[in-house]
């Protein structure tokens, strides 16, 4: 997706050590490099990235003994000043 400022946001689940997380790269205004990975919910699935305008919101899912719960976040103060 893009982000308010025109940079490229990726956010996808990753699996480290056996458990899943949301983490997000952001790119640099020229869009030739990303940063470093950024951890938005050490044990979150299933993230979803939308953006309107200056808004931008990210959810996901956690489970607590197997009962789903979906977040919905604010990802942009993560990645404040980020690449710029």
């Amino acid at each position: 997706g893009t982000l308010p400022d025109g940079r490229l946001v990726l956010v996808y689940e990753a699996l480290r050590d056996g458990n899943r997380s949301v983490e997000l790269r952001a790119s640099d205004a020229a869009h030739s490099r990303w940063s470093e990975p950024i951890v938005l919910a050490a044990d979150g699935a299933t993230p979803r990235y939308i953006r309107r305008g200056d808004n931008a919101l990210l959810t996901y899912t956690t489970f607590i003994d197997s009962v789903p719960y979906v977040h919905v976040v604010d990802p942009l103060p993560a990645i404040k000043g980020v690449l710029r």
